[in-house]
């Protein structure tokens, strides 16, 4: 066979020979997902996720799960209610807010302390229906869907609404609680955009400030004074700023030329990892998950690498370093050794690869380092070509449909992963 007639790939040495060439290491992760056909699951809609003293909390639409020990289970003691969001008090407890039966306070053996309309009266939680919590060491406050936020402290409640707060700000629907070094109370709210509390100064900033949009979904902190402002609505693509919070600036506003062409809207979270990696999880059925190092931006499509859905609605990281990802369709965990990322490590990386299209009767050749096992298979895991102990060359008949496939090559208990687009 004429050399002409092949495409090679040297995997581990990392080198393409005769086709495009991507300079920059761009696939990162290769991701496992849970849903109800092949774990204790029983809905596909993963909504919150919590890490905390070696148990990932999961919430979904249809109640709470945990993860520790590698084993997936269900909260059975707590009802099967939407969670809207998680968080844990100065204690330890975790702290579960409902989509409309209140707060949830999870106590030794299973039991709840629960604060509604039911328990507080008319003085406390007037609202049942949750959108965010945030625990202090003396406090919670907490984002209701209609009637504002509320403020628990010393086993009495406040209640902070559009009719008793300076400048009548618009603060009866909070996505999102953040509190800064300084103590100021950072509320994203569904109309008038960011609102600071500090102290007894309310200050608004909206559209008039320079923000895209007043619907503001999540509030992330990237240090003291910088956070991400996750930014939602379907018209228009700039729904990410970055926003120095001390300073009161705007410091950068994310679109299509920042992220070469992506397209970041309906953002409903962004997190940092331990690498200084951001992952932007969106709602807008057509952008996947995306994540960043603040000089590339790689987004997943549907069903690439494992992942099974294009919303993603949270984030976590585990004491190994594992990013979990909370969608529509499941939930997700990252199987790539050490948490790789862009452009780190020569040592970790793995190569995205664009071969010109395969004719009839052509092959992909693939040159291996004494690999142990070497697997091909597409994107759902199905096992296309296997060989134990493979040979240094692989011939692998290339008029397979086009799509992208998975190439992974076990040697020592590691396995390094690349990733092929045939089109």
């Amino acid at each position: 066979m004429r050399l002409k007639h092949l495409i090679s790939i040297v995997l581990i040495i990392i080198q393409i020979v005769g086709t495009n060439q991507i300079s920059n290491c761009q696939l990162m992760y290769n991701w496992n997902t849970f849903t109800t056909l092949n774990s204790a699951l029983e809905t596909n809609l993963i909504t919150r996720l919590l890490f905390h003293q070696d148990t990932l909390w999961i919430g979904s639409d249809k109640g709470l799960y945990f993860f520790n020990n590698n084993m997936l289970q269900k909260e059975t003691s707590f009802p099967d209610y939407f969670i809207k969001s998680l968080s844990v008090d100065k204690t330890g407890k975790l702290l579960i807010g409902t989509g409309c039966q209140g707060v949830w306070k999870r106590m030794p053996s299973n039991n709840y302390i629960i604060y509604s309309t039911a328990t507080t009266g008319g003085n406390g939680l007037i609202n049942d229906c949750i959108l965010s919590l945030h625990s202090t060491t003396d406090s919670l406050w907490v984002g209701t869907e209609g009637s504002g936020l509320f403020l628990f402290y010393n086993n009495t409640w406040q209640r902070f609404h559009s009719g008793n707060v300076p400048g009548n700000p618009d603060i009866n629907q909070i996505y999102d609680i953040e509190i800064t070094s300084q103590g100021e109370i950072l509320l994203a709210t569904g109309q008038n955009g960011l609102v600071k509390k500090s102290g007894s100064l309310w200050v608004i900033y909206d559209t008039t400030f320079g923000l895209p949009t007043n619907r503001v979904h999540c509030i992330s902190p990237i240090n003291d004074s910088v956070y991400w402002i996750g930014l939602g609505g379907n018209s228009g693509t700039n729904h990410l700023i970055r926003m120095d919070i001390k300073n009161e600036t705007i410091l950068q506003i994310i679109d299509s030329s920042t992220t070469n062409g992506k397209i970041i809207q309906n953002v409903w979270n962004v997190f940092t990892d331990s690498y200084k990696r951001h992952w932007i999880g969106m709602n807008n059925s057509t952008t996947g998950l995306t994540v960043t190092n603040d000089t590339i931006y790689y987004t997943y499509n549907e069903f690439e690498a494992g992942l099974q859905s294009l919303k993603m609605y949270d984030f976590a990281e585990d004491d190994s370093n594992r990013i979990w990802v909370a969608s529509f369709r499941g939930l997700s965990v990252n199987t790539t050794q050490f948490g790789l990322s862009i452009d780190e490590s020569n040592n970790h990386s793995q190569v995205l690869i664009f071969p010109n299209p395969l004719l009839q009767g052509q092959f992909l050749t693939i040159t291996l380092e004494k690999a142990e096992i070497a697997q091909i298979t597409d994107l759902m895991g199905n096992i296309i070509w296997e060989m134990n102990i493979p040979p240094s060359t692989i011939q692998w008949q290339a008029n397979v449909p086009s799509g992208i496939y998975i190439i992974r090559i076990y040697k020592n208990n590691q396995v390094t992963i690349s990733k092929i687009i045939i089109y």
